[in-house]
């Protein structure tokens, strides 16, 4: 079979991870499609075989990314003389391809969860456009030979009620979790201790967005630091935004940037380094389809203080180690920092089921569709 596979919004973040983790997994497949990636620049020339064809369409913009959407795939088609027997859309929306099978991987939450932005903020202005403009192009192209795929039961339900699709047209696909094995090689020659014998340290994960939450925690190591000077003095919080980031810029206003640890963008075996360095793992974020990070604390066996919303309920509920907090009550983060700072905090057993590869399953979709 030939099967197109748009992405053209692919860059960086999310999006490029999942472009990484598909086209990883079928070129390791057995399988004999060929497929046609289609994409916006040259970070995925590597994966280029027999089977699989990148395409550069240089429609990353959202003008061109919609004109690509309306006939650019099937004008591409036309002058290639490809005709695609079916279609992978990795970037939330379909195709203008009407007599194609198509399999959509809906993986933003914004448009489907109940917080509500300000277009008047700069730093909340895109997050509306994604909240109450966005839905419209994921309806756009969507027909009778579209099925939708996403990661977590909640977001099926918000799905199919927002844009009024069938839930018999939406699967459920966990997301993977894996490391690499270099990465759990390494794990055993990581020192373990503290940068200091005293030192407590809080990890998150998370890159500067406004809904990753980091400001709650900034305020609640504020309030610390005017209630319990000489716990404060022990803490760091290690988060993986840079001295550039807003988030700087607000630590230093609170005067509680000494306490935090700016890695900036670094590598998954930093990652996981911390992750064994750490007390305990903070996860703040309010809006997530999943929260893979929570995965991955789970792994390490980490207690983890967590925000009560639904998608981590769904993910990490059976988790032993895992507190579940408002989101926005900065007493609440600041109570249950300063408790588990001074407790004696032991490591948690969890098993991760490994039983189905996500990208299997939704190849099983592909050849259902054939």
């Amino acid at each position: 079979m030939n099967i197109f596979v748009n992405a053209t919004a692919a860059d960086v973040g999310g999006l490029k991870s999942i472009v990484d983790h598909f086209l990883t997994h079928i070129s390791k497949s057995e399988e004999e499609n060929i497929y046609y990636i289609f994409v916006s620049n040259d970070h995925f020339n590597n994966f280029k075989s027999e089977k699989i064809k990148i395409i550069n369409t240089n429609s990353k913009k959202w003008i061109k990314r919609l004109l690509w959407d309306s006939y650019g795939m099937k004008r591409w088609a036309n002058k290639n003389n490809i005709i695609p027997d079916q279609i992978i859309s990795l970037q939330n929306t379909a195709v203008n391809f009407k007599n194609v099978n198509q399999i959509i991987y809906l993986h933003t939450p914004i448009p489907f969860v109940e917080y509500e932005w300000k277009i008047t903020k700069k730093n909340e202005r895109k997050l509306w456009f994604y909240k109450n403009i966005y839905p419209f192009f994921i309806k756009l192209f969507l027909n009778n030979n579209c099925s939708i795929v996403v990661q977590a039961n909640w977001l099926k339900k918000r799905v199919s009620s927002r844009i009024k699709v069938s839930e018999n047209r939406i699967f459920v696909i966990k997301p993977d979790f894996s490391l690499k094995q270099e990465d759990t090689d390494m794990l055993l020659n990581v020192d373990s201790n503290r940068r200091f014998s005293d030192q407590i340290s809080m990890f998150y994960p998370a890159i500067d967005y406004v809904y990753k939450n980091h400001l709650t925690i900034l305020k609640a190591l504020k309030k610390l630091k005017d209630e319990n000077i000489s716990l404060y003095q022990k803490l760091v919080f290690v988060i993986t935004v840079d001295e550039q980031s807003d988030t700087y810029k607000y630590a230093k206003k609170l005067g509680i940037h000494d306490a935090v640890k700016f890695l900036g963008k670094v590598p998954f075996s930093e990652i996981v380094k911390e992750y064994k360095r750490s007390n305990f793992v903070l996860f703040p974020s309010y809006i997530e389809t999943a929260g893979l990070p929570l995965l991955e604390a789970a792994y390490f066996k980490k207690l983890i203080i967590c925000s009560d919303e639904v998608y981590a309920r769904e993910l990490i509920g059976d988790y032993k180690g895992v507190h579940f907090t408002p989101a926005l009550n900065v007493d609440e983060w600041k109570r249950k920092i300063e408790h588990h700072a001074e407790a004696n905090i032991p490591l948690y057993e969890y098993t991760i089921d490994k039983s189905a590869n996500s990208w299997d399953q939704l190849l099983k979709l592909v050849k259902k569709g054939d």
